[in-house]
């Protein structure tokens, strides 16, 4: 959660001694402080619902990663330099301290086209700790030849997790799929089902190699 702004908020108010008369108006910026400041990356507390969920998550880049006990992980964001730029990405330590908790880049900045795809389809790919590989892009399968989501580079042995969200404002049902392999022991292709003719979807599609 983001921190209240430390020119206005006062940590000692109100005081043992002092009288809510006297204090009051403190006490009030107070509270205004940390309702602003909890409204940052969540749903407002009064809200009418979903008060206090998460909108999204910030973390402050680090030199190096936090220690970590037995029993606890951390999860934070550090520099990583490669020949053309510095940029941040997400790591995670597993428990153990900081000897024994091995760090894990979770995200890179490597983002590749998917080549030789079809019309209708827009997408990259990147590959993730765990001999992971996420695909991600748009998809209208009206468009697409038989309904089909390739998975270009087909090197994709197992599915993990397929998601798709429609591209717009209005929330409509989302498509599933079924499993093509057109290359034995790998998936390539994914065929649509139940798909609102004429939208496109964001999709993401997590598997192993």
């Amino acid at each position: 959660m983001s921190g209240p702004d430390i020119k206005e908020y006062n940590p000692i108010i109100p005081g043992p001694n002092d009288f809510l008369a006297v204090s009051q108006g403190d006490f009030l910026t107070n509270f205004e402080q940390l309702y602003d400041a909890f409204s940052r990356n969540h749903v407002a507390l009064d809200a009418v619902s979903s008060s206090g969920n998460h909108t999204n998550i910030e973390l402050l880049q680090q030199q190096q990663g936090p220690q970590t006990s037995v029993g606890e992980i951390s999860l934070y964001s550090k520099s990583v330099v490669n020949p053309t730029q510095t940029i941040d990405n997400l790591f995670l330590r597993y428990q153990g301290g900081s000897a024994a908790g091995t760090e894990v880049q979770m995200t890179t900045y490597q983002l590749y086209n998917q080549q030789n795809i079809q019309l209708g389809q827009t997408g990259l790919f990147t590959y993730l700790p765990g001999g992971l590989i996420l695909y991600f892009g748009i998809i209208n399968f009206s468009i697409t030849n038989a309904n089909t989501l390739y998975l270009n580079p087909f090197i994709t042995k197992n599915l993990i997790a397929v998601n798709f969200c429609t591209l717009g404002t209005t929330p409509l049902l989302s498509p599933w799929v079924s499993v093509l392999s057109e290359r034995e022991g790998l998936i390539t292709t994914l065929i649509g089902h139940d798909f609102v003719a004429g939208i496109q979807y964001f999709y993401i599609v997590l598997g192993n190699t």
